[in-house]
């Protein structure tokens, strides 16, 4: 209490209230105390402690105290060295002393809480006269002392940041970036400030810059961050991408880290097997966890584990960087003895979600930005909402927009794969004058997309469709599902597309069970209206007309240009006698597809090896569409 008096000296009186109370006898006890100081300090010291009938005071000259060199060294002229910034004890003061008095807990917190904002701002002082001499010692001890005070505090964390830049330490500067937000959204539950996130742009964006220099270059100078935009990356990283077959996207897994061992084991099983059901699954993203890697990170997903006293609450957040925005999130409430498998389950739900998730938060990014400045990520991004109006217009832009994206990835098969979705609903749309040369086109597409990426489940999905849709060669096709599956089986795209195929082979039931599982993956559906034709036209075969008949309207409703949509519908009117109702639909599709007839029909579109196939004209026939 003397030691923090400011100015050495302390009342017996005071002292006496803070350190005895009644019935002892305060004085009395502070007389023994100074008594037995006096007697047990080595004669050196032994005139540091000054007392008389009203105060109990220290000698300054004599007595030295961490907080006292701290104000001297921040007020020097001279910047202290580092060894006497480490050398500081910046704990909390008396934190083990129990006296068991009120008065005196009440004095030790108001001091606690005084010490340690000025001892703070002392500290930020000479962090702030360290950088300016950019001494990078002084600044790592001083920024360690901070962050022992305020461990949310962003200045020193952006302090130890730039100084493992400066030594070209990559994954220092990541493990300093990833440790001052982890302190943060553990603390506070704040993200880091524009500040930060700035740094790390200029960062990232002098790194790309210096990989495409000769060795020996000077490094760049600038006098102000060359911020990118929070969707754009810089010109040199993109250029960069294009080259490669690799996805433009990366996504890194983490945990929070809960301070409990055992959640920390959860938290890392799921870790663990959601990067593994991720790392053969996506066409739009890869999987990052080498921290070399983790400055070109685009979207963050987050494992979280709060346990309770019988359950464990697991929650996974998908978040878009570097802003940080909350892209998607799911939790899971499990008893505490089947972890394992509501882990392995929400690994399954993450992965699909995670592709329908990026793909709706990446088309919309690619809308907001400038035609001219799209990248070819952007304009495949773009080209997929517009592929999904089915208006011929919309293709044939879609189909423009994914030409020129396969030219700047020529090692990439996505785009290629995605072309080949716009040729066959060109082709079931009735688009396309010229059959024979549509399909030699589909089979260019898909082939080219698989020999440029032979473990893209999704480029194999679109190859099944095309040899199942175009060509009716079911054996093939389901060859290709069968790889797809293994390739990812939580596939959204894999399960609607290979449950059309088993349609066209009168499997309806297993047709609706895969559409069920679809569902199930995808419960919300960016272009509902394309799958949800495949429920009509099973529903169709299958004899259940009514429930044909209503996902039909709902899904015109939603997009009347999908031509399919109208042919379960049709059909399924014919066989409920429901002609009026049959006749305004055909008469709504002639405009739309003039040249649709039951011999059209019957050449290009299955199904045509069951049958149900037979019911399926027949419904035509009642609803009163006229042959040729």
């Amino acid at each position: 209490m003397i030691a923090l008096a400011r100015n050495g000296q302390v009342s017996r009186s005071r002292l006496s209230e803070f350190l005895w109370s009644p019935p002892r006898d305060p004085l009395g006890n502070l007389r023994q105390l100074i008594s037995f100081l006096n007697a047990h300090l080595t004669a050196e010291n032994a005139n540091f402690l000054k007392a008389d009938r009203r105060h109990v005071g220290l000698d300054f000259c004599r007595v030295r105290t961490d907080f006292h060199d701290l104000e001297g060294l921040a007020r020097a002229d001279d910047l202290p060295g580092a060894d006497k910034i480490r050398n500081l004890e910046v704990g909390e003061i008396l934190g083990d002393l129990d006296i068991g008095e009120a008065a005196f807990e009440e004095w030790a917190e108001e001091q606690r809480s005084y010490l340690q904002r000025n001892t703070y701002l002392a500290l930020m002082h000479l962090l702030e006269r360290a950088e300016d001499a950019t001494n990078d010692a002084l600044i790592e001890a001083i920024s360690d002392k901070l962050l022992k005070i305020e461990p949310a505090s962003e200045e020193p964390h952006r302090a130890l940041i730039k100084v493992a830049n400066r030594r070209g330490d990559k994954g220092m500067v990541i493990a300093r970036y990833k440790a001052c937000e982890e302190s943060l959204r553990r603390l506070i539950d704040a993200d880091t400030s524009l500040e930060t996130r700035q740094l790390m742009q200029e960062i990232r964006s002098d790194w790309a810059l210096a990989a495409q220099k000769p060795a020996g270059t000077p490094p760049t100078v600038r006098s102000e961050p060359d911020l990118l935009h929070p969707n754009e990356r810089s010109d040199v990283a993109a250029e960069t991408q294009e080259k490669t077959g690799s996805p433009l996207l990366r996504v890194n897994v983490r945990h929070v880290n809960t301070g409990s061992t055992v959640d920390a084991r959860v938290a890392g099983l799921i870790d663990e097997l959601v990067s593994e059901a991720l790392a053969d699954a996506a066409w739009l993203y890869s999987v990052v966890d080498d921290p070399a890697d983790m400055l070109d990170v685009d979207y963050e997903l987050v494992c979280s584990v709060s346990p309770t006293e019988e359950t464990i609450r697991i929650g996974l957040r998908l978040l878009k960087l570097p802003a940080r925005t909350l892209t998607w999130m799911q939790f899971v409430e499990t008893p505490a003895a089947d972890t394992i498998r509501a882990a392995k389950e929400l690994a399954i739900v993450a992965t699909a979600a995670l592709e329908r998730e990026i793909l709706i938060s990446e088309t919309s990014s690619a809308w907001s930005c400038p035609p001219e400045q799209l990248s070819a990520h952007g304009q495949q991004m773009l080209a997929i909402p517009l592929l999904f109006r089915l208006t011929p217009k919309a293709l044939n832009e879609a189909d423009s927009l994914l030409t020129s994206a396969a030219e700047r990835l020529p090692q990439n098969g996505t785009p290629m794969a995605w072309k080949a979705i716009v040729g066959f609903l060109k082709f079931g749309q009735g688009f396309t004058s010229d059959s024979r040369a549509s399909r030699e086109e589909l089979h260019f597409l898909t082939r080219r997309a698989l020999e440029l990426s032979p473990k893209n489940a999704f480029a194999v999905t679109v190859a099944g469709h095309v040899a199942a849709f175009v060509e009716h060669e079911y054996d093939l096709a389901f060859q290709f599902y069968e790889r797809a599956q293994q390739l990812n089986p939580s596939s959204a795209y894999y399960w609607a597309f290979s449950a059309l195929a088993h349609c066209y082979i009168g499997n309806t039931q297993e047709a609706i069970d895969r559409l069920e599982k679809y569902r199930s993956l995808w419960p919300i559906d960016p272009y509902p209206h394309f799958f949800n034709t495949a429920r009509c036209i099973a529903a169709s075969m299958h004899g259940a007309h009514e429930i044909a008949v209503s996902i039909a309207k709902k899904t015109i409703a939603e997009n009347p240009n999908f031509n399919a949509t109208y042919r379960p519908l049709i059909s399924s009117l014919g066989h409920l006698k429901r002609y009026d109702e049959a006749k305004y639909f055909i008469d709504e599709l002639k405009p739309r597809q003039p040249g649709f007839s039951l011999e059209w029909f019957k050449k290009n579109y299955p199904p045509l090896k069951s049958d149900q196939h037979d019911n399926y004209i027949n419904g035509f026939i009642k609803a009163g569409l006229e042959k040729d």
